[in-house]
């Protein structure tokens, strides 16, 4: 049965490359000089093909390749027109678009989208064309185009007009196989932005990817996230070895006013889920003020081995160009109060919850812990950051003195403090901030913050202690062969060399610390399987905490040191996974 949850488990943010655009129109070229769109790349061999429409002076829009090493994705080789305009009367005479090019054993398919140049807004999209290829750089149009039309059925998702997607070949519960197409239906016209620009993601099946039977819309427009409450286009699906299916999709919504790349999840390709949060589905918006401040759009991707590449266009539908970007490991979405967020990888198939901050003290008492304060958090923004703030106040300090925990962990609450704390995606994991400001007349002494990332999957929890590390004497050493101090046999707490201990550590839980003194503040986690290694440090830390009972968690606890009356001080955090051992993981822990 299809997983009704809404919940994303392998979604992702796009780390922009720093070269972008990598494909911007040729100013004085014959077909690209005005625009390079709709990117689609393969690879055939050690290369990249990259098919897209170019559009010459005049705005009529062709299908081009382009070609690129794929260990250099910035250094394109323009190949020029495969695929032309038709002649005039033509479904195609206007544009040629969207190319997407498929294997079909000793020939390829390209399915792209025709502009006719008649009719009103999305009506001149009147079908979608197919052509055919021995070598991938000569096509012949089929000759009975198109092969996909609008309906013109009142109430239909592809009423007035439709454009491409992608075609794959679907693997069915019952080992037979289908041909689909996952195509953009547009169902209205009108002056109205909801209407003129109101898009559908469809789908149709086929047994040889030249006839093909409409079965309906599978994704709309969400009224709920203003990123995607006027239309969801451009799907562009895969199946994953284990059978469910993945999505990158265009989305306009008013929150910019043109498009942003979105992201969906199915067991079985009809039924999507699209995150239980706002945000949770998006991967990417326009951002900065050069080639992408207005939109992002029309998403090819592929798979540079434990991670995806990107290939986009930006503003004025590719009039600045293509642009690519990589997925990071790791993505982070909002968990609704209790200052959480879920923290998923997608190559890995793993995911976290990550507690920042779980609790905040210092010497003369607690601001808060694991109960209080409920809070949510903001974004992400259209580079992927997230946030939230708070400072207590007289209900919130009664609020966690009224609580069973007080007197069995030994805590004592205080006012005094704002905080804000950031989180930003980065090509090895996730980026922290964490910044504090004492609000009070006295100083705050042994300012400490503590950060859970905790509930792993199976996969990265380690009951054993044989393969989570920190450093002792400047040698990565597994827990299993340092001092476990007095807590709970499963949990214990280490000091960082040249740092104060965390006074309200809740000490009948955690114990007395360890006698085993660490120099940096990283702790470190391979997995069972052997492939990955999840890491997680602070620019300073007090104590490095590890619990294996079921929250199976490991800490990184930052230390801002003494905050003067009205001070305010900030320090940096990380947290990285890489398909790699620990010690390459522990060099990308360093700040130095």
């Amino acid at each position: 049965m299809p997983n009704t949850d809404k919940t994303l488990t392998r979604n992702l943010w796009w780390i922009r490359d720093s070269a972008n655009p990598v494909l911007p129109p040729l100013p004085g070229s014959e077909n690209e000089a005005h625009r390079c769109m709709n990117p689609f790349v393969l690879r055939i061999e050690d290369h990249y093909h990259l098919y897209y429409s170019g559009a010459d002076a005049d705005a009529h829009q062709r299908i081009c390749l382009a070609t690129a090493p794929v260990n250099d994705p910035r250094n394109w080789n323009r190949q020029g027109v495969v695929l032309d305009r038709g002649e005039p009367g033509a479904f195609d005479h206007n544009w040629v678009v969207l190319p997407h090019v498929v294997n079909f054993g000793d020939r390829w398919h390209m399915y792209y989208t025709a502009n006719s140049g008649v009719g009103e807004g999305l009506s001149a999209f009147p079908g979608i064309g197919l052509a055919f290829s021995d070598d991938g750089r000569t096509f012949e149009k089929h000759g009975n185009n198109p092969v996909l039309t609008a309906s013109h059925v009142e109430g239909d998702p592809d009423c007035q007009g439709v454009a491409g997607g992608s075609v794959i070949n679907v693997r069915l519960p019952d080992n037979s196989s289908e041909w689909r197409f996952y195509y953009t239906g547009c169902p209205t016209l009108g002056d109205d932005v909801f209407l003129n620009q109101q898009k559908a993601i469809c789908y149709a099946t086929s047994p040889d990817g030249i006839t093909w039977e409409k079965q309906g819309a599978v994704m709309c427009r969400d009224p709920d996230r203003n990123y995607i409450d006027v239309a969801a286009a451009g799907p562009v699906v895969w199946q994953e070895e284990n059978g469910t299916f993945r999505m990158m999709l265009s989305a306009i919504g008013t929150r910019w006013g043109y498009y942003s790349i979105c992201y969906a999840e199915s067991d079985d390709g009809i039924s999507w889920r699209q995150g239980e949060h706002y945000g949770d589905d998006l991967t990417l918006g326009p951002t900065g003020d050069g080639w992408e401040r207005q939109m992002v759009a029309y998403p090819s991707v592929i798979r540079e081995e434990t991670r995806l590449r990107l290939f986009y266009c930006g503003n004025g539908y590719g009039k600045t160009g293509i642009g690519t970007a990589v997925s990071s490991p790791l993505r982070a979405n909002a968990v609704d109060g209790d200052r959480e967020l879920n923290v998923v990888a997608h190559y890995a198939n793993a995911h976290w919850t990550l507690r920042l901050p779980e609790g905040i003290n210092c010497d003369q008492g607690t601001f808060l812990t694991h109960y209080h304060p409920t809070l949510d958090w903001h974004g992400p923004d259209p580079d992927g950051t997230l946030w939230h703030e708070w400072q207590g106040n007289d209900d919130d300090l009664d609020i966690l003195n009224d609580n069973e925990n007080v007197s069995r962990l030994g805590l004592k609450f205080i006012l005094g403090l704002w905080y804000r704390t950031l989180v930003e995606h980065t090509e090895n994991g996730l980026d922290l901030k964490f910044t504090a400001k004492n609000t009070t007349d006295s100083i705050l002494n042994n300012m400490s913050g503590i950060v859970c990332l905790g509930y792993p999957d199976e996969n990265f929890q380690d009951p054993d202690l044989e393969r989570t590390y920190i450093s002792v004497g400047g040698e990565l050493t597994q827990l299993s062969g340092t001092d476990r101090g007095t807590g709970d046999p499963c949990r214990t707490h280490y000091l960082v060399q040249g740092r104060n201990p965390i006074r309200y550590h809740a000490p009948t839980y955690w114990g007395d610390l360890s006698r085993t003194t660490v120099d940096t503040g990283a702790i470190l986690r391979t997995s069972s399987c052997g492939k990955y290694t999840v890491g997680t440090a602070w620019e300073t830390v007090s104590e490095i905490w590890d619990n294996q009972d079921g929250h199976a968690c490991i800490h990184s606890n930052l230390s801002l040191g003494d905050l003067q009356p009205g001070e305010t001080k900030s320090v940096k955090g990380r947290i990285v996974l890489i398909p790699g051992n620990v010690e390459e993981a522990n060099k990308l822990l360093s700040f130095e």
